[in-house]
């Protein structure tokens, strides 16, 4: 992110104030996002426990274990626009993380 500082000496005559942006590299993942373990993609997955759980071949990738329990909320609350937040954002982190790697 970057900041903004103000600096008491202006480095010109008549200028009350200057602004100076300084740039600093942030420390999370892009900009404003933390870290989410959950979301790490796995190669490893119990393919009974997808075809269990009827997630269809499409969808078995890396981050097939996350739809389960996100199917499982959705079911649950009826496909609630407002339910699940969660689940379906570490999914989706997931599959963008899936597409970092390749």
């Amino acid at each position: 992110g970057t900041r903004t500082r103000v600096l008491s000496d202006p480095p010109a005559a008549g200028v009350a104030r200057c602004l100076v942006r300084i740039n600093k590299p942030s420390t999370t993942m892009g900009g404003h996002h933390h870290a989410n373990p959950e979301a790490e993609p796995r190669r490893d997955q119990d393919l009974q426990s997808l075809a269990d759980a009827k997630v269809p071949l499409a969808f078995r990738d890396t981050c097939g274990h996350l739809l389960v329990p996100l199917n499982k909320c959705r079911r649950t609350s009826w496909w609630s626009p407002n339910q699940c937040g969660h689940e379906r954002h570490t999914y989706e982190e997931c599959l963008y993380n899936s597409y970092l790697q390749r």
